[in-house]
């Protein structure tokens, strides 16, 4: 999924497909069992890069921040988010 560009540091909610490996020994039914790890990451929208999509966590009043990378294609959807003038969050959908 190639989302839809944001306004920098638009409030966003990330709904993600993350990949789980597991290092010990497992029956084919454990291993059948198996599935990614559903994420949603909360942030602010910095850019699009050519396969990924990154959101700061944290931002300074120098626009100094912290970042995750997400690639387009463990997306399902981005959500944009409400920040009310009371401090609290509502989704915008």
């Amino acid at each position: 999924m190639r989302p839809k560009r944001f306004k920098k540091f638009t409030p966003i909610a990330v709904y993600w497909e993350d990949i789980v490996s597991e290092s010990k020994w497992n029956t084919p039914s454990d291993i059948d069992k198996a599935k990614t790890a559903s994420v949603i990451t909360l942030g602010f929208f910095l850019k699009n890069k050519k396969k990924a999509i990154i959101v700061a966590h944290n931002l300074t009043d120098d626009s100094e921040s912290d970042y995750t990378i997400i690639p387009f294609g463990c997306i399902s959807k981005i959500i944009p988010i409400d920040i009310g003038d009371k401090g609290g969050c509502r989704s915008k959908n």
